[in-house]
């Protein structure tokens, strides 16, 4: 009985503390502390893990007028030259097929890219988009030779890196990544993605300072973006363990993008370390919810996790709805 007292007391003591956590975190930057893909346990880990899906920023460019125009501001005038049928039925075609992609309708999405590459083998775009499509099923070698592809026929398209970047992170390839991060700067200093991924990847060498500095500009150059919100989340709930910074940027994230399943099973995480069960059980039910369609069978199985330690812990806790947060610091 002792030491029933004693866990109960402790469950009071911590439930205390969270609470006067996500009091003050309401009034100055967020709520609660603590990773991107650790498993179902309280302690986070030194490096945040590859998300099992992984929010892909788009490029800034988007091809509308030519199969293979370059994605910079200055591209040559092409206006004169009249496209066939058959360049104009290719460009409707990879514009259809990125619709689908945004959509989140993966497999349909690459095997509409499929079809394109097929018609049209140096349409180094279309094997961009289907590579991106592999990837976010979670087919990471494929995934990489589609990039590898697209990198061999336009070598000077710095937002190609950046997506072949956030694949060879997602595969814990952090060297690979940086050298396609640092490329893909070279070929266009403002390329989101790269950021995002040298901000990974100076966590893992330890650089904090250099981390938060490209968090930070990648906010600033997609400050609207909630997939910058997210990443630099699990920097700050698994790094720094700044857990109001965290709660602010995933709270942001959804608020910007409510759909995506990955932002609400991270913040369940990050609610779930600090025994705030009710909220973390919406985040986790909700998460499941939006990977139903498309199915997204890593996020559910992880959240299916977490919702029996729930169960063990606090058995029959009726989800709560997580509260606002201010928006996050730049």
């Amino acid at each position: 009985m002792r030491i029933l007292d004693s866990v109960m007391n402790l469950k009071k003591r911590a439930t205390a503390i969270f609470t006067l956590m996500l009091a003050l975190s309401l009034l100055v930057a967020g709520a609660i502390s603590a990773c991107q893909q650790s498993e179902p346990t309280p302690t986070p880990t030194a490096v945040p893990p590859t998300p099992t899906e992984v929010v892909m920023l788009q490029p800034f460019s988007t091809p509308t007028t030519a199969p293979e125009p370059t994605p910079t501001s200055t591209l040559t005038p092409t206006a004169t030259v009249s496209p066939t049928p058959a360049a104009r039925e290719t460009v409707s075609m990879y514009a259809s097929a990125h619709r689908t992609l945004d959509r989140g309708e993966f497999k349909d999405a690459a095997r509409r890219f499929s079809t394109i590459v097929e018609i049209e083998p140096e349409f180094a775009r279309a094997w961009a988009g289907r590579g991106q499509a592999l990837m976010m099923q979670g087919e990471h070698e494929d995934a990489l030779i589609d990039y590898d592809r697209a990198i061999s026929l336009r070598p000077r398209v710095g937002s190609i890196y950046g997506e072949r970047a956030m694949v060879r992170v997602s595969m814990g390839d952090f060297d690979g990544a940086k050298r396609d991060a640092l490329r893909g700067l070279e070929l266009d200093d403002e390329l989101v993605n790269a950021h995002l991924v040298l901000g990974r990847v100076r966590a893992a060498e330890n650089n904090y300072e250099g981390a938060s500095e490209h968090f930070r500009t990648a906010i600033g150059l997609a400050p609207d973006q909630a997939g910058v919100y997210w990443w630099r989340g699990s920097y700050h709930r698994d790094i720094l363990r700044d857990g109001a910074a965290a709660y602010s940027d995933y709270t942001y994230a959804i608020q910007l993008n409510p759909g995506q399943a990955s932002f609400f099973l991270d913040r369940g995480i990050l609610l779930a370390r600090v025994g705030n069960w009710a909220e973390a059980k919406f985040d986790f039910e909700e998460a499941i919810s939006l990977s139903q369609d498309p199915k997204l069978p890593n996020t559910i199985a992880r959240a299916e996790e977490w919702l029996e330690l729930i169960e063990e812990r606090a058995p029959g806790v009726e989800p709560v709805e997580p509260p606002p947060a201010p928006p996050p610091v730049p």
